[in-house]
């Protein structure tokens, strides 16, 4: 009898263990997977997902304590939480040292470039990246995310830039020239910058020796 409780005893303690290992590979996964799409911690990640309240304090809990398998109740966020890393299901997420499926810094190039051709076109991509997509269960960040698997942020960038439009994107010669004329005001700005502060400078100084040497 006391061998059978000893077997079992192991027999638990084992499963307890890969239970552990799972929930540790997991909540490993979820903060450096973070980290590369710049969430410093899960405040951040829970602000590019949307989560408030209840879900925010889940996904707390997911980054401290990490999650053994996911259930129908989890299933849903699960994968909206997979999707924002680039993944099409949650399963990944417990795979050991799994890296991302897409550049993280692919959204941002995509913007970049938007943002070099037409500031309008930029501002009105930023403010709508995280909306649901009329047609899809997904935000416009998600789907894009998705597409970067595939494509590269300036095909991507092309496309949207048509379709906001109606016409093509500068070309990459162009662009080189729109970005030295850029860079070019914003040397100009920088120096008229410098040339105003060093008239304050001295005519701060002016003024105080003018009342206490006098």
């Amino acid at each position: 009898m006391a061998e059978q409780n000893w077997k079992k005893s192991l027999i638990l303690a084992s499963r307890r263990r890969g239970r552990d290992k799972q929930a540790n590979t997991f909540r490993d996964n979820l903060r450096r997977l973070a980290i590369k799409m710049e969430c410093a911690d899960e405040n951040a990640l829970a602000k590019r997902l949307g989560w408030i309240r209840e879900k925010k304090k889940w996904l707390r809990r997911l980054w401290n304590d990490g999650l053994q398998r996911p259930n129908s109740k989890t299933a849903e966020d699960l994968t909206k939480l997979a999707r924002f890393f680039g993944f099409n299901d949650f399963g990944p997420l417990w795979e050991k040292d799994v890296k991302l499926p897409i550049s993280p810094r692919g959204i941002t190039e995509f913007l970049s470039l938007l943002r070099t051709w037409d500031a309008n076109v930029s501002e009105y991509a930023v403010r709508h990246l995280d909306h649901m997509h009329p047609d899809s269960k997904q935000t416009n960040r998600e789907i894009l995310q998705q597409q970067l698997i595939n494509n590269t942020p300036e095909s991507l960038a092309e496309n949207y830039y048509r379709h906001y439009t109606g016409q093509n994107p500068p070309s990459p010669k162009q662009t080189a020239e729109i970005v030295k004329d850029i860079e070019n005001s914003m040397n100009q700005l920088s120096e008229q910058i410098l040339l105003l502060i060093d008239e304050q400078r001295q005519a701060l100084m002016a003024r105080i020796a003018s009342r206490y040497f006098q």
